[in-house]
């Protein structure tokens, strides 16, 4: 195990004389809460193609709690100043665990509703997530044509979108310049055959039988120190069944507040950032089993956090 990981730190560590995190904002810390992801969750939003080679849509409901020492900007449209959320699915099957969906789109957070349940919640203006406060979004809004858009736009590592000439200024179908730069928010007007920027999954990696699946959501957030962003995710566990027209999910368990790759069963995970944590974190997780014959079988497991 020690070997993998130092060549990795080895190879990440190259970089010498480069800055540490920057436009940290000291205090910031979100977690993904409430014991669950939510209810339900995961939920279809959409087929495309016939099934057994199809691809189902789908997306989670998602609550945020406030556990810094700031209130955290929850910005909307076309201020960058709002967190983005992630969303994956994972297998394990036969001793690995594989990412199976298709990560398209990321959903870009807005007003927060300052609910209470985490904390001394005292309320106040939804253009910030309060000290104390949860904004919770459903399933049915974070995979909303409305609010989705591509990874490619953000910088994972800062929490940095630029809106001018984005996914939402340009519009769809796209509008003419100069409209398209003007970083005005354009109609989103996909069809409904359009999967857009929603995550998809392929039937035939649900329709595994044996399998288990998890479901992961991140709320990624501008400045948030590195130390605090773990608990920015939430794992759990749930069922698939083809229902004959769609993917129904259900059997929500084992909730976790950690990247799913710990859910890998024997594996030991490490993580590290480039040198001197200036750009992003990396999760590797080596699972070891043998002897067989004298011979040991090594499996590993990467997941690229914001790098």
């Amino acid at each position: 195990m020690k070997t993998p990981v130092l060549a990795l730190s080895l190879v990440l560590g190259l970089g010498v004389g480069v800055a540490a995190q920057p436009n940290v904002r000291p205090g910031t810390d979100v977690t993904n809460t409430l014991g669950s992801i939510g209810s339900p969750s995961p939920t279809s939003g959409g087929r495309f193609g016939t099934f057994p080679n199809g691809q189902q849509a789908w997306g989670v409901s998602t609550t945020s709690c406030n556990v810094g020492t700031v209130n955290v900007p929850w910005l909307r449209d076309m201020n960058h100043d709002h967190p983005m959320i992630g969303m994956w699915m994972y297998r394990l099957y036969n001793g690995r665990i594989e990412q199976i969906s298709l990560f398209t789109g990321v959903k870009h957070g807005f007003t927060s509703t300052n609910s209470p349940g985490c904390g001394s919640c005292p309320g106040g203006s939804g253009s910030m997530l309060v000290r104390g406060c949860t904004d919770t979004y459903g399933a049915s809004l974070n995979y909303s044509h409305s609010w989705m858009a591509p990874p490619s736009e953000i910088d994972p590592w800062t929490g940095l979108w630029t809106s001018r000439g984005s996914h939402f200024d340009r519009g769809y179908p796209p509008v003419a310049p100069p409209g398209d730069t003007d970083n005005v928010r354009s109609p989103i007007n996909f069809p409904n055959n359009h999967p857009g920027y929603r995550n998809l999954v392929w039937d035939s990696e649900l329709n595994v039988t044996g399998a288990t699946f998890l479901v992961s959501a991140y709320y990624n957030v501008l400045g948030e120190p590195d130390a605090n962003r773990e608990n920015n995710f939430a794992t759990q566990q749930f069922t698939a069944s083809w229902s004959g027209t769609q993917w129904t999910f259900g059997g929500y368990s084992n909730h976790d507040q950690r990247p799913a790759i710990y859910r890998w069963p024997g594996a030991t995970v490490s993580h590290a950032t480039n040198a001197n944590g200036a750009d992003g974190r990396f999760y590797v997780a080596v699972r070891v089993t043998g002897p067989n014959n004298g011979m040991y079988h090594y499996e590993y497991a990467v997941f690229n956090r914001d790098n």
